[in-house]
């Protein structure tokens, strides 16, 4: 299938990669049907390009990138919402904000989109974990994550050799 767009111009997209949002993303119910493109020189990122509006489409991360303690509640409704019965078989995705100054990227932990890949459906859910925001700092926080480790593995070394 062939698909317009104002960033990548004309696409062509497998049916079977396309991602159906039955309510919509948070501001744009009238658009259901998504495709995730590839970002040649980012890797971790990717574009979620809607397939009926040429002109809107996400930076989407997913949050084990940046954050490995990123861990989510859903509730049995949206688990069968889309499809799932374990949580195993879910993909989560962030929607990214880049500003000029891409030290100053966000990322909305707050409202996740849910993807269950077999099912081809997905869903934004809105977090009731006060903990998560919607503008997270994604490089502070990497940073913070990678400083852990570092931490951690100091602390393994330092045990291993009586430290």
């Amino acid at each position: 299938m062939r698909i317009e767009t104002t960033r990548f111009g004309p696409l062509k997209v497998n049916r079977e990669d396309i991602i159906y949002f039955p309510e919509g993303l948070l501001g744009f119910p009238e658009n259901t049907r998504f495709v995730f493109i590839d970002l040649e020189d980012r890797p971790s990122f990717r574009w979620l390009q809607a397939i009926d509006n040429p002109e809107l489409a996400f930076v989407v991360l997913k949050p084990e990138k940046f954050l490995w303690s990123y861990a989510p509640r859903l509730s049995l409704e949206e688990k069968r919402a889309l499809g799932a019965e374990k949580r195993s078989s879910l993909e989560f995705w962030l929607i990214v904000t880049i500003p000029e100054d891409p030290a100053l990227m966000t990322a909305n932990l707050k409202g996740p989109l849910v993807i269950n890949r077999a099912a081809r459906r997905g869903r934004q859910v809105v977090l009731a974990d006060e903990t998560y925001h919607t503008r997270h700092l994604v490089l502070k926080e990497l940073e913070k994550s990678v400083a852990e480790v570092q931490r951690s593995g100091e602390l393994l070394l330092a045990t291993q050799t009586g430290g």
